[in-house]
């Protein structure tokens, strides 16, 4: 993981799968781990067709190399608009080692 930080997490689904994501990656800048970026969020609906959508943007951010938090959320507006029936909300946050933090919400409440 990314030196000076400490991750901890649990996901507990109200069924099996579910819509609710969250994704925590290191973020580089030039050849070394420097920041985390994080995301959460939650897509409408319940069961396998939630899940199934989840399953897309979390491998969308996988394969994303920028982890500015507005670019990264224009980019999941862009790959879901007119591909999924209903909605997905989420927050992204930059967490740079010295306190400073880059955040971009479409539709969670406030951080």
């Amino acid at each position: 993981m990314t030196p000076g930080f400490l991750v901890e997490s649990l996901y507990l689904p109200a069924q099996q799968v579910g819509g609710d994501f969250f994704l925590v990656l290191p973020c580089t800048e030039g050849a070394e781990e420097t920041s985390l970026f994080a995301v959460i969020g939650d897509v409408s609906g319940k069961g396998l067709q939630a899940a199934m959508v989840v399953a897309t943007l979390v491998g969308g951010l996988r394969m994303l190399e920028s982890r500015t938090p507005s670019k990264v959320l224009a980019y999941l507006n862009r790959m879901l608009t007119g591909h999924v029936s209903g909605f997905a909300t989420c927050c992204a946050v930059l967490i740079h080692q010295d306190d400073r933090m880059q955040i971009a919400n479409a539709g969670n409440p406030s951080p």
